[in-house]
């Protein structure tokens, strides 16, 4: 009797209707607008990343057919292959950005695109790019909210897009989960100093903040506890709607901190990104030129 009612649920909401619409629409848009401030930057340092002395060396590898797809740029010497790469990013990105009517295909290309540059210069990668090309095999799931010619096909299209939706925000309370998880089992994180120590790294902190760790010692105790906290508990109240709104707000905050003051832009950035399938102003989105 219970398992009949747990299908019913997940039945309903997979067949219902399309689930968090404005969310999805705002989620894409973000994710397409990060691929091209991406790939824009990765041209500016093209020579340092792809070119023939670039800083990342690497071996050609032999794979299965299918497996090698995702390293076609890393077992290629070519420029030319690199920058269509980039290029291509760029202009699908725009397309799926401006105009409703993209498609999973797009969306798939995209995804695609990104692995195979990744591959190409993954000893320069962080967390967030991993992150990122995660949420953009999500993002092959979401709908553009067109309906088709028949009902069936309409059916398995909200299907689709709601496990999709489903998926991502699964992913980021896993990942929530796991960080706080792994703090609470640091020694640094557990006496405080987990904040104070990557401050007085330079790499790491802005002056004003690597000149001042010992008189804000307190502050980052404070703010160290209050991350473990937040992260801790980030799968439990981000389904509270009374609190969500003021819960990403602060979460905004200290991702903004972490991609302006840390230097970790990619990972700052992509997680305030993914905040929007939890929840997306209240504005109209036009969804298309």
């Amino acid at each position: 009797m219970v398992k009949a009612k747990k299908l019913k649920l997940i039945l309903k909401y997979l067949f219902s209707e399309y689930g968090f619409q404005k969310e999805a629409t705002l989620f894409r848009r973000l994710l397409y607008g990060f691929m091209i401030v991406k790939c824009f930057y990765w041209l500016a340092d093209f020579d340092l990343l792809f070119g023939p002395e670039s800083i990342v060396h690497k071996n050609s590898i032999h794979l299965s057919f299918i497996k090698s797809t995702a390293f076609l740029l890393f077992n290629s010497d070519s420029a030319f292959m690199s920058y269509a790469a980039l290029i291509g990013g760029i202009v699908l990105s725009l397309y799926a950005f401006f105009f409703k009517s993209f498609s999973r295909l797009v969306a798939f290309t995209v995804w695609f695109l990104l692995v195979n540059i990744d591959n190409k210069i993954y000893p320069t990668l962080t967390g967030g790019d991993f992150l990122f090309q995660q949420l953009l095999f999500f993002n092959i799931f979401l709908s553009n909210f067109s309906l088709g010619k028949t009902e069936i096909g309409n059916e398995l299209d909200k299907a689709i897009h709601n496990t999709g939706v489903a998926a991502i925000k699964i992913q980021i309370c896993i990942v929530y989960f796991v960080a706080g998880l792994a703090k609470l089992m640091d020694a640094d994180w557990q006496n405080g100093m987990a904040l104070i120590q990557t401050f007085m790294i330079n790499d790491f902190s802005l002056p004003f903040y690597y000149n001042n760790v010992e008189g804000s010692s307190v502050i980052l105790k404070m703010m160290n506890y209050f991350i473990i906290a937040y992260q801790v508990s980030f799968p439990i109240l981000i389904w509270i709607k009374k609190t969500k709104k003021q819960f990403l707000a602060f979460g905004v905050l200290q991702h903004l901190f972490i991609a302006l003051v840390m230097g970790l832009p990619s990972f700052g950035f992509i997680m305030i990104i993914a905040y929007s399938i939890f929840y997306a102003p209240a504005f109209k989105f036009k969804n298309s030129l």
